[in-house]
């Protein structure tokens, strides 16, 4: 036997069932929707966005040594977030921080006991940033050794990128 969804409690008015109504038809609304109007692009050194009626989420952009040298463009509120695979990085920061800001300080993740030979310096450095107003600033890091005792080579030394935002 089929249960109706609603059903009127005593002392409770019409209002209050018809209230209920809308609040559940604008929930299967809104999943609904969502399921039918996501639609995301993926292009390389651009953003993902996701569109749901008026709200607009611009993904995070992911940078890290592959990106170096890059030249990348961000939405104001974009969030960059920077990994960085030693412990040996240290990280300069923004060039600009009125276009681009530091969220917090770099936070360094060691890996796992055994998993790599001590001194290596096997881990990342993770940092996040993020896009406030137009114009251009760089990020950057540097290091001077690669390993225990192992100096850096020229072309290891620093990473840097461009962040243009729009």
């Amino acid at each position: 036997m089929l249960q109706p969804l609603f059903r009127r409690r005593a002392g409770e008015g019409l209002g209050t069932l018809m209230a209920q109504r809308k609040i559940v038809t604008a929930m299967k609304f809104g999943v609904y929707r969502l399921a039918m109007v996501i639609a995301t692009l993926v292009v390389p050194g651009n953003a993902v966005r996701a569109e749901v009626g008026m709200v607009v989420r611009v993904a995070d952009i992911a940078v890290n040594e592959t990106s170096n040298g890059a030249t990348i463009q961000a939405a104001s509120g974009q969030v960059i977030d920077l990994t960085l695979n030693s412990m040996y990085w240290q990280v300069d920061g923004s060039s600009n921080r009125a276009v681009v800001v530091e969220n917090a300080a770099p936070l360094g993740i060691p890996a796992p006991i055994g998993a790599c030979p001590p001194g290596v310096g096997c881990g990342t450095i993770r940092m996040s940033f993020t896009a406030r107003e137009r114009g251009t600033a760089r990020i950057s890091a540097s290091r001077t050794i690669c390993g225990e005792d192992l100096p850096c080579k020229p072309d290891q030394r620093t990473f840097t990128i461009t962040v243009i935002v729009r």
